[in-house]
C-alpha cells in the first residue's frame, strides 16, 4: 500500500465510472464494478468482445473513439487502462477534476486501487501486491476462496446471534469478552474440521445462560 494509503470498502452504487481503454486489463478492472456502479462509460477506439457484449446489453456505454480530457467530467471514478502516453493524459485530467483515479499502467500513480477480491456469503476479502506481481495475487485469492468457502455463510448464520448478544450485553467490553471466549483463536481451524454446528451450539447455549441471568 502507498505510504499514505488507507484500506477501505467503497460503495459505488451512486458513483459514475469512466474507463479509458477497452482491452483485457480494462475487462478485468470493469468486472469489479459492473452491476454495482450507477453508470459505467468506456472510452476506446476498439473494444474486447466482453465490453462490446456489455454495451449491447445496455450494461455500460461505450464510445468508440480516442480519449479527450473532457471525458473525465462524466465520472467520479476514472480507470486508466490504456497505454502509458494516454494514461499520463488521463491522470492529469482526473486530478484536475478531483476524480479518484485507478491507474492500471502504474498503480502508484493512482489514488484508488481495485484489488483482487474473494466473496463468501457476507464476507469479502481483498488481496493486492500494488501491481508488483498480479499472478501471485491471483493464486493467493484462489487459495483463500478454497480455504474459506464456508465461512461467509457461517458469518451470516451468526449475525442474528450477534444482535442478541448486543441486547443482553450493553457494554462493548462485555461483548468483546464474550466473542473472545466463544470465537477464540482456533475458531477457523475448528470450522475447517467441520465443527461449525458445535461452535454455533456453544454460542446459543451461552446466550441462553445470559438470558436466564438477565
Amino acid at each position: 500500500m502507498k505510504p499514505n494509503g488507507v484500506a477501505a470498502v467503497l460503495d459505488v452504487a451512486h458513483r459514475r465510472v469512466v474507463c479509458v481503454g477497452a482491452g483485457p486489463v480494462a475487462v478485468r478492472k470493469l468486472r469489479k464494478v459492473m452491476g454495482k456502479a450507477q453508470t459505467v462509460i468506456v472510452i476506446a477506439p476498439k473494444a474486447e468482445p466482453m465490453i462490446r457484449d456489455w454495451h449491447e446489453a445496455g450494461q455500460l456505454i461505450w464510445y468508440p473513439r480516442t480519449f479527450a480530457a473532457d471525458d473525465v467530467q462524466q465520472g467520479d471514478i476514472v480507470i486508466s487502462a490504456a497505454g502509458a502516453q494516454v494514461s499520463a493524459l488521463v491522470k492529469t485530467a482526473a486530478h484536475t477534476k478531483g476524480a479518484w483515479l485507478n491507474d492500471a499502467v502504474n498503480a502508484a500513480e493512482g489514488d484508488l486501487m481495485l484489488p483482487a477480491n474473494w466473496e463468501s456469503g457476507s464476507l469479502t476479502g481483498t488481496v493486492t501486491s500494488q501491481g508488483a506481481m498480479p499472478r501471485l495475487v491471483a493464486l493467493l485469492t484462489r487459495d483463500l476462496e478454497k480455504q474459506y468457502a464456508d465461512i461467509g455463510a457461517f458469518a451470516a448464520e451468526l449475525a442474528p446471534l450477534r444482535q442478541k448478544v448486543r441486547e443482553l450485553l450493553p457494554q462493548s467490553a462485555e461483548r468483546q469478552a464474550f466473542w473472545r471466549m466463544y470465537l477464540p483463536d482456533d475458531t477457523l481451524e475448528r470450522i475447517r474440521r467441520g465443527e461449525k454446528e458445535i461452535i454455533k451450539g456453544e454460542i446459543l447455549h451461552a446466550i441462553g445462560r445470559l438470558g436466564a441471568e438477565s
